[in-house]
């Protein structure tokens, strides 16, 4: 199961994005085991993303699936992701961490979100359902603003959503493909197996945490003249 990183780089601390020395991340990765995972910095004053975002995974072309690249207590380090920033500015780091992911053996979301009840009835066959909308933690790494869908990569010429979101409804597990933040509305990966009754128990699991939010600085790094230079003349 995944849990919150320690040890985090940077965090309440100033880099030099031009220093080599000081442009590293790194975290201490808590959990069973990591499949990929995506970086993202915000202007902390605008809370715009400032450069796109870096997703890092490895994949077994061979047998098709993302490899596990950490386990548990794991320092996660990556180098140069900091060189695009700009100096003299204050950012938010935040981390979307994926655990379970698509293979050829499915799709594992063991993280449990949140439950509810449907908002109206739906028809066997149908795939999309509605439930409340407005709600803040399905697809939250999306950074539009209605439709919230996975973050995707493409690999070999098959794209792939990196976050994954299932919906336990009546038994049956599907994978939401996105979620109307305004509508309520969710599309699924297939139809209905069975008509769904408004007011029918559900439950969300997600393969993917994010982060809290890690607050740094960045400022060119001083340059330490001779003051003595003079004299040894």
């Amino acid at each position: 199961m995944l849990q919150y990183p320690i040890n985090v780089y940077p965090q309440d601390t100033t880099i030099d994005p031009d220093n080599d020395l000081t442009n590293d991340i790194s975290f201490t990765f808590k959990g069973d085991f990591l499949k990929a995972y995506v970086i993202r910095f915000y202007d902390y004053n605008t809370n715009e993303v400032d450069v796109s975002d870096t997703p890092v995974y490895t994949w077994d072309s061979e047998y098709l699936y993302f490899k596990n690249i950490a386990y548990n207590n794991d320092v996660v380090e990556r180098k140069y992701l900091l060189n695009n920033l700009s100096l003299n500015k204050e950012y938010i780091m935040k981390i979307m961490l994926i655990e379970g992911n698509t293979q050829q053996s499915g799709i594992e979301t063991n993280r449990f979100v949140l439950r509810g009840t449907t908002v109206g009835n739906a028809s066997s066959g149908d795939n999309v359902l509605k439930i409340e909308d407005k709600i803040n933690f399905i697809y939250e790494w999306s950074l539009s603003p209605t439709i919230k869908e996975p973050f995707h990569v493409t690999v070999s010429g098959i794209e792939y959503g990196l976050d994954v979101m299932t919906i336990i409804i009546n038994k049956k597990t599907y994978k939401i493909l996105s979620y109307n933040y305004e509508t309520g509305e969710l599309t699924l990966d297939r139809g209905l197996s069975s008509a769904i009754a408004e007011g029918t128990p559900y439950q969300l699991y997600a393969n993917y945490l994010i982060t809290e939010d890690y607050f740094f600085t960045t400022a060119m790094t001083p340059v330490l003249t001779n003051l003595y230079a003079d004299f040894d003349s």
